[in-house]
């Protein structure tokens, strides 16, 4: 009797594995996750592929650069100093490691900035 129930187990699990196989090796033809699909034709590369989008228009293009300028110069002058200004970069240039070093290691003077000081 103890035999009987280990081969019915052990043809029941060879049932459910075979089905699982049966199962697995059928091919999904479901289009948007097959990716390439082939036709059976080569694709015409002289076709003129369409745009996106509409492309704007000069005036559009020109108005647009100007407002963007007019923003870059307000906020340079709003820090101070403009982008490109030589000796504020070379400034920079010449504190910013150490200053960076100083924020890492937490060895910030008290008071010089509220991000620098450890908790």
């Amino acid at each position: 009797m103890h035999n009987s129930g280990l081969a019915g187990a052990s043809r029941a699990a060879l049932l459910a594995a075979a089905l699982c196989l049966g199962a697995c090796a059928q091919p999904i033809n479901d289009p948007s996750t097959s990716g390439a699909v082939d036709t059976g034709a080569y694709p015409n590369l002289n076709l003129k592929p369409g745009v996106a989008a509409n492309q704007i228009s000069e005036g559009n293009r020109i108005a647009k650069t100007n407002e963007l300028r007019s923003a870059g110069r307000s906020n340079a002058s709003a820090n101070g100093a403009a982008p490109n200004d030589e000796a504020y970069l070379r400034r920079i240039a010449a504190t910013h490691d150490k200053d960076a070093l100083r924020e890492i290691q937490g060895d910030c003077p008290p008071g010089t900035d509220p991000a620098c000081e450890q908790p």
